[in-house]
C-alpha cells in the first residue's frame, strides 16, 4: 500500500511539473526592426497635408497628392517609392532600420540629373513617417529646387 501511495505521489509532482513547464510563454520576440517593416509595407501611405511643408519650394507642388509605398528589401533595408506631384522631382529612396527600431544610411534618387537630391532626415514609427529631402540646382533647372518635409499617416487598417 505504501509503494502504491509513492507511486501515485510521484505521477502526481511529475503531472504537475508537466503542466507547469506547459504555462511557458513561447511566443517569439519581434524585433523593433520587424514591427516597423511590417507596418511600413502594410499599403500606400497618404500625405499629412497639415503637417508637410513645401512652401519654400520653388513651383510649390501640390502636397495633397503625395503618396509613398515601402517594400521590405530584406537585411534591414527599406526601399520607398513616391507617388503624386513629389515623385516629378525624386520618386524613390531606401533607409535601413536596425534590430532596435533605429534609422540610418538615407538614400532618395532624384528623377533628373538638372537635380540632386538628399534624404537629410527620416523619423519612422508604426504610424507615422517623416522624410526631410533637400533638392538643389544640379545645372540650369528651376522647378522643384529647396527643402521638403513630407510627412504620411499609415493606410487605415482594414
Amino acid at each position: 500500500m505504501k509503494h502504491v501511495r509513492n507511486s501515485l505521489l510521484l505521477l502526481a509532482l511529475v503531472t504537475v511539473s508537466f503542466l507547469m513547464s506547459c504555462n511557458k510563454d513561447n511566443t517569439p520576440t519581434v524585433s523593433e526592426q520587424q514591427k516597423l517593416t511590417d507596418a511600413l509595407t502594410t499599403g500606400t501611405w497618404t500625405v499629412d497635408a497639415t503637417a508637410t511643408n513645401v512652401s519654400n519650394v520653388t513651383g510649390s507642388p501640390d502636397a495633397t497628392t503625395f503618396t509613398i509605398t515601402f517594400a521590405d528589401g530584406g537585411n534591414g533595408v527599406v526601399n520607398f517609392t513616391l507617388g503624386g506631384a513629389v515623385a516629378d522631382y525624386f520618386k524613390s529612396g531606401s533607409f535601413s532600420v536596425a534590430e532596435d527600431g533605429t534609422i540610418s544610411n538615407f538614400t532618395v534618387s532624384a528623377v533628373s540629373t538638372d537635380l540632386s537630391a538628399t534624404l537629410t532626415s527620416v523619423t519612422v514609427t508604426e504610424t507615422k513617417v517623416t522624410l526631410e529631402v533637400e533638392v538643389t540646382q544640379a545645372s540650369s533647372r528651376v522647378g522643384g529646387i529647396g527643402t521638403y518635409t513630407l510627412v504620411f499617416t499609415a493606410p487605415a487598417a482594414s
